[in-house]
């Protein structure tokens, strides 16, 4: 039983640590303002050569996105979309950095 709550308290450690239980932080920028910032499950974005998908612990990526919609859905399975006319993604480490026109 001793064995068992090392075991248990070891993977949440690393699994804090790794940030594996978390959501993902989005901040959404245009030229003037912040549009969006917080926490998602979710997110649809129009890439240059077609459309994609973000979730949580997504790898690390960089990526130029055209003009179209972004959807984000939050845990609670709502949705909200904002239209772009371009920009930039950075993904890293469940944070999503979205530079829009």
């Amino acid at each position: 039983m001793k064995q068992l709550k090392k075991v248990k308290k070891y993977w949440k450690k690393i699994n804090k640590e790794n940030n594996l239980f978390n959501k993902m932080r989005i901040e959404i920028i245009t030229p003037d303002k912040t549009i969006f910032e917080g926490d998602v499950n979710l997110i649809q974005i129009p890439g240059i050569d077609g459309s994609f998908e973000i979730l949580n612990n997504h790898a690390p990526l960089i990526s130029v996105l055209k003009k179209g919609e972004i959807k984000i859905t939050d845990k609670n399975k709502n949705s909200q979309f904002f239209e772009i006319n371009g920009g930039v993604i950075e993904v890293l480490k469940n944070k999503v950095l979205i530079l829009a026109e």
